[in-house]
């Protein structure tokens, strides 16, 4: 009880190293069969704090597993789920303006190039 409480206590810190030791701790207490539920769930949100979405996944799914009815669980799978897409929109985002200024970069080189033979008849 003492290693749960002090496990949930992490999680509710600001520093990401204090959410992780509390992942950590929580991550013990669920392999050794403390509270599921409970355990479950706050694994869930420290994952999720630290941006672990995968791993906030697959916590939240086995928590919904052991109790489908939690409307606490469900809701925390929806923001994690919802935290995945636009992670995913983002790096699309990212790698398509990668794409663009390298595009860019490219045509300007090759005018360089181009140009500077063209100069010298």
């Amino acid at each position: 009880e003492a290693k749960f409480n002090y496990a949930v206590c992490l999680t509710k810190s600001k520093a990401q190293e204090d959410i992780r030791r509390g992942a950590v701790l929580l991550n013990e207490l669920v392999a050794e069969g403390f509270n599921q539920r409970e355990a479950l769930y706050y694994l869930a949100v420290a994952q999720y704090k630290v941006a672990e979405h995968q791993d906030a996944l697959q916590s939240v799914n086995t928590l919904l597993a052991y109790d489908p009815r939690s409307g606490q669980a469900a809701a925390l799978k929806e923001l994690i789920q919802d935290s995945i897409t636009t992670d995913g929109y983002i790096g699309l985002a990212i790698m398509g303006g990668v794409a663009l200024v390298g595009g860019i970069a490219a045509g300007v080189i090759s005018k360089l190039l181009s140009g500077s033979g063209k100069g010298h008849r």
